[in-house]
């Protein structure tokens, strides 16, 4: 993995959740959010504790978004993304950056809003919940 990851010039695709997945690319996007996950505790307090007692649950990875620069309903990677919502399907969030580093995520689309004000052009949001854990690849 590079020691620097750049985010200008990535590649982000969302896939069709198929078991050998073909990737819509998604455009429009001005930047990135992910990795907001956090372990979970457990209590394991008895009777005989002092005070409250835990010890690390599993990792919850939490959630990612895309922001979007131009929200635009007929690209089709945005597409793609709005008409998955509520299908029970993972699809995975694949960025390929410059580097030749890629994160995959299974995804499901939670909420696409646009945003839009006067005199500028309608700008929006990909709402995503991360299931497991992200995998980070080097390809040659």
């Amino acid at each position: 993995m590079a020691d620097v990851i750049p985010l200008q010039g990535a590649v982000v695709e969302f896939s069709d959740g198929a078991a050998t997945p073909n990737y819509t690319p998604v455009t429009g996007a001005e930047s990135i959010t992910w990795g907001d996950g956090e372990v979970s505790d457990i209590d394991t307090s008895t009777l005989e504790s002092d005070a409250m007692e835990y010890s690390p649950g599993i990792p919850d990875f939490g959630s990612a978004s895309l922001n979007f620069k131009r929200r635009n309903p007929n690209d089709p990677g945005q597409a793609a993304m709005a008409a998955s919502m509520g299908d029970p399907l993972l699809r995975d969030l694949r960025i390929t950056f410059s580097t030749g580093d890629v994160c995959t995520q299974k995804v499901y689309v939670k909420s696409m809003p646009y945003d839009g004000t006067m005199n500028n052009i309608l700008t929006g949001s990909a709402n995503l919940k991360v299931s497991g854990e992200p995998k980070w690849t080097t390809t040659p």
